[in-house]
């Protein structure tokens, strides 16, 4: 049985949300605290952005591929983005940068076109043992759901975030008003609900 601080994945918003198929009366819960938290840019950005990214990788075991890190800091740097750096900040105190293997990278010629990030993270959790997949790229997130790789979006980390005891439902709420012009109406407001039930 489950701890009093693992996350019960039985709500309809989780179900629509992770990357792996939830089957009849079985019941899947995780512990973010055990897990390797792998990102893509896009979480980075959206993370950074809420201002929960430094909480998040400073809480939780958080890896990177270095082709994420080109994405969202070396070329946010060079594009002039003002946050790149603030993103570059927190990933050289908190992030570890690792690469996939080169047997695990050749497995991703099965992969839809996706980008180097992308690309890069899903390799990378072939090799992590209790990988999950922070991302809110609906390709990806699909082909993941595919592949049976554990995943969420940033606004499901935030409420698991909540859940799991990391940071308080007032922080939560702040995080998502931050990122709510990056993400969908719906997505916001699912969030909200599970923080108010």
């Amino acid at each position: 049985m489950p701890s009093c601080g693992d996350t019960w994945l039985q709500s309809s918003y989780y179900q629509s949300h992770l990357g792996i198929y939830l089957l009849h009366s079985v019941v899947l819960y995780i512990t973010i605290h055990y897990m390797i938290i792998l990102m893509d840019a896009d979480a980075l950005i959206k993370l950074n952005h809420a201002g929960i990214l430094v909480r998040v990788a400073d809480q939780l075991e958080c890896v990177i591929p270095e082709a994420v890190y080109t994405e969202a800091v070396t070329k946010g740097i060079a594009a002039g983005h003002a946050d790149a750096r603030n993103i570059k900040d927190i990933i050289d105190l908190y992030v570890e940068i690792r690469q996939p293997g080169t047997e695990t990278a050749r497995m991703s010629t099965i992969m839809p076109p996706l980008g180097a990030g992308e690309t890069a993270v899903f390799d990378l959790s072939l090799a992590v043992t209790d990988a999950l997949i922070v991302s809110d790229d609906i390709q990806f997130l699909n082909f993941l759901k595919i592949s049976g790789r554990p995943a969420i979006t940033p606004t499901v980390l935030i409420v698991t975030m909540v859940r799991q005891g990391f940071i308080s439902p007032a922080h939560a709420a702040q995080s998502l008003a931050k990122m709510r012009p990056l993400i969908s109406q719906i997505a916001y407001q699912r969030a909200m609900n599970e923080l108010e039930n």
